[in-house]
């Protein structure tokens, strides 16, 4: 099948999922919503792998796969603080290509549908294969079926590595918010009770020991009521962030990219070599390749 290639000025439109948290509330909303997504294969720079000896026409980079966009994606939808955490994390990546033709040592990306191509966008509480790139371009190359199921499969393991590091950071952000709920309370009504009793005055201290037990109770009960909503959450979502840099996984950008190992870099790559075997030029058989790896 006739695909298009993937050049980095290639426009990349899609939905991602997250959880807002609107200015002004006390906590997140309780489910993802969809925000619109708009950019090119580049990005910024920061996570894109073209192939920068490789111009087609003149202009327009040859693009590697995987490839992914990167942080920094612009989002529009319902407004958020937590916006800002969701784009410098954000990723849409890009699967397939020929397995016959190469690119300075590594497969050129095309598209799967001849000119739209299918992308892996970020979000919570999963990836979701919702981008979309659009191919204008006159240069085409062939991808076999064993090409596409090969793609598929790079997906496949990609959404679920992503998924299980999701799921681990929130799930240790709000354990830290929950205890910290717990305890926060205690802290901050005995801190108001002392600070209670140092300004006493003149006043007898049995009044003001009875003062201070009232207040205390008070305030125990309002931070009791707040930390137990609010520390949970806003910790899941720092935490998640966290630990999604130094764990690193599949998408968006993490520790890796600055040369750090990551336990979820190493586990994606890890079961991608697993399953796809040593490279793509053993999948052959792409636009009557054979199996032999050419350059483009």
């Amino acid at each position: 099948m006739l695909c298009a290639v993937l050049k980095q000025w290639h426009p990349i439109m899609g939905v991602d999922f997250h959880i807002p948290w609107p200015p002004g509330s006390p906590s997140p909303s309780p489910s993802p919503v969809p925000y619109k997504t708009c950019t090119t294969m580049f990005g910024i720079g920061v996570k894109a792998s073209p192939a920068t000896t490789h111009l087609q026409q003149g202009f327009g980079w040859t693009m590697q796969v995987p490839t992914d966009v990167g942080p920094m994606i612009p989002h529009v939808g319902a407004p958020s603080v937590t916006l800002p955490i969701d784009m410098a994390f954000s990723a849409s990546k890009s699967y397939f290509g020929p397995a016959s033709t190469e690119s300075q040592g590594q497969r050129i990306g095309a598209a799967v549908l001849q000119t739209v191509n299918m992308n892996l966008d970020c979000g919570i509480p999963a990836p979701t294969p919702t981008g979309v790139v659009i191919a204008f371009v006159s240069v085409y190359t062939n991808m076999s079926l064993a090409d596409i199921m090969f793609g598929l499969n790079a997906m496949a393991i990609d959404w679920c590595v992503q998924t299980v590091l999701n799921a681990l950071g929130n799930g240790i952000g709000n354990m830290a918010g929950r205890l910290l709920g717990r305890l926060g309370p205690q802290v901050m009504s005995r801190a108001a009770a002392k600070q209670l009793l140092r300004s006493r005055g003149g006043i007898p201290g049995n009044m003001i020991n009875q003062a201070a037990r009232d207040f205390a109770r008070s305030q125990r009960e309002a931070y009791s009521r707040m930390l137990a909503r609010d520390v949970p959450a806003h910790l899941g979502n720092a935490v998640n962030a966290v630990t999604g840099f130094f764990g690193g996984g599949p998408m968006g950008a993490d520790g890796g990219d600055v040369g750090l190992w990551t336990p979820g870099g190493a586990a994606g790559d890890a079961a991608q070599g697993y399953l796809n075997g040593p490279g793509p030029a053993d999948h052959g058989g792409s636009g009557g390749g054979g199996g032999q790896t050419g350059n483009f």
